[in-house]
């Protein structure tokens, strides 16, 4: 079976929705596979729409997105399973999620999300440089955020900190925000551990909600939090508890995995692998004769 696919494009964290229907056994493999084919693309989500009214979004590592569930809800108008506003279920979120679509273009769309509220706003240990730190962690049901407002930390070395903090928290999903109060800037860095994907997005929308429900937790009060992320502006708009994510999300490409082409790419890295292990071998060979024999021939045995 082919693989139906679009790429839909969020406020520039691009993500893939995968519209052919695929067993959950099979959304690592394929989104391996499609993020190979779409090197642009940040995370994989899989579209359920056997009942449209049951509309329904899982992200390839159970997390929960923000960007990907305005994206799924404006492919559904698209398409035209679901008028605005549009109810859909999604991994990581234990309610029913709403989303209000307006059409800008064909294939521009704006879209608001009332997004799920943090479970819990607490204090973590964390260690930076050697030296342990008390970090805030915004956490969700499906992905947690640690907000470094203006603590600079070298790019390998935060993408090392992102693996290491998911397993010292037990997140499978965490994001680092990197917040800079005075200009407004988030930079976020992703991190999930099945499929193992780490990126440095271009926008978060579940990493924006994070970031106000921080502010707002620190006494910044405010009716909109605005963020320029390196993708564009993400804002959050706060009503009484609950917090909406505004952006957009442009159809950039409509495409076809063919799975013999899959098959194809892991019997190519399969070959490679095992040539490189016969190089091994053979290297490990010609090194052990030429030691004897340099042995030998000194005297050394």
């Amino acid at each position: 079976m082919d693989i139906r696919y679009v790429l839909m494009n969020p406020t520039g964290n691009r993500t893939i929705l995968v519209e052919s229907e695929v067993e959950e056994r099979d959304y690592k493999k394929i989104a391996e596979y499609l993020l190979k084919k779409e090197p642009t693309a940040e995370q994989v989500g899989f579209l359920d729409v056997k009942d449209k009214k049951k509309y329904r979004l899982n992200m390839a590592g159970g997390e929960f997105c923000g960007n990907a569930t305005m994206s799924a809800a404006a492919y559904a108008v698209m398409k035209g399973w679901q008028k605005t506003p549009v109810k859909l279920r999604v991994s990581g979120a234990k309610q029913e999620l709403k989303v209000d679509v307006d059409s800008t273009s064909d294939e521009l769309y704006t879209g608001t999300v009332k997004m799920p509220s943090p479970v819990e706003i607490k204090t973590v240990s964390l260690e930076i440089g050697g030296s342990m730190m008390k970090l805030p962690a915004v956490i969700f049901d499906g992905i947690t955020h640690i907000i470094l407002s203006g603590i600079g930390i070298a790019k390998k070395k935060a993408e090392e900190y992102a693996v290491t903090w998911s397993k010292e928290l037990g997140a499978p999903a965490l994001g680092l925000m990197f917040y800079d109060d005075t200009k407004k800037r988030l930079k976020p860095l992703v991190y999930v551990q099945s499929p193992e994907t780490l990126y440095w997005e271009n926008s978060c929308g579940s990493g924006s909600v994070a970031t106000a429900a921080w502010l707002s937790e620190c006494g910044v009060k405010r009716d909109m939090y605005e963020f320029t992320e390196p993708g564009g502006l993400l804002r959050v708009v706060k009503k009484g508890k609950s917090y909406y994510l505004k952006g957009s999300v442009l159809l950039e490409k409509e495409g076809l995995l063919e799975m013999k082409e899959a098959g194809n790419n892991s019997k190519k890295e399969e070959t490679k692998r095992e040539t490189e292990k016969k190089e091994t071998v053979k290297n490990k060979r010609f090194w052990l004769n030429w030691t004897g024999s340099m042995a030998r021939s000194t005297g050394v045995i």
